[in-house]
């Protein structure tokens, strides 16, 4: 995919996201503290640690 086709499927995963998401409160997210998660994309997995992944964003953002 390249160009609008791209971002249209990045947009569209981005709603997607956001909509699964709405339904966690902050103590459900809190509850993520010191778990461990993974994202996979394709064959590539990142494991991480829940706070240490989102301290990470807070510093890109």
């Amino acid at each position: 995919m390249q160009g609008r086709h791209a971002a249209a499927g990045l947009k569209a995963l981005v709603t997607e996201t956001r909509q699964a998401l709405e339904p966690l409160d902050a103590a459900e997210v809190n509850g993520f503290f010191g778990r461990d998660m993974r994202f996979e994309i394709g064959d590539r997995r990142f494991d991480f640690i829940a706070q240490d992944f989102l301290g990470m964003m807070r510093k890109k953002g």
